[in-house]
């Protein structure tokens, strides 16, 4: 009867459990994204991209928190992020950080295992884009 009962758990957790897939891990939002070119829209030939030396760097934790070095806005560098499935909203908690007073929303993507971070429409009525590539 143990042996039923063992058997039967072992069944039952291994079809419950999903795989963690490559695909899953360099499509994930958490770990370090450095910012390597910028995107904007609106000009005569269409997009203009330039690569970025020495970007920001982003750095997404498991628990909701998030770092930020480099970059405009200089003391603003921590803080939390909610996500779904197209947006990112970031929450800067730092009392320097005077700024920023709401949060920042943005539309992001995984293109070619890079993120893709767009603003809202309205901010960038021609587009723009940043591109970070993970480097942790």
């Amino acid at each position: 009867m143990k042996n039923i009962i063992i058997i039967l758990m072992t069944c039952i957790l291994s079809i419950g459990c999903s795989k963690v897939t490559k695909e899953d891990i360099e499509n994930s939002l958490i770990g370090k994204w450095q910012l390597i070119e910028t995107c904007e829209g609106g000009t005569p030939t269409g997009w203009a991209c330039n690569p970025v030396e020495d970007g920001l760097i982003f750095n997404f934790k498991n628990d909701n928190s998030f770092s930020k070095e480099g970059g405009l806005l200089e003391n603003c560098n921590l803080g939390t992020y909610t996500y779904n499935n197209t947006n990112i909203i970031l929450i800067y908690n730092n009392s320097e950080c005077e700024n920023v007073n709401e949060p920042i929303e943005r539309i992001f993507t995984f293109e070619n295992k890079d993120l893709v971070l767009s603003p809202l429409i309205g901010l960038c009525p021609e587009g723009c884009t940043s591109r970070y590539k993970k480097i942790l």
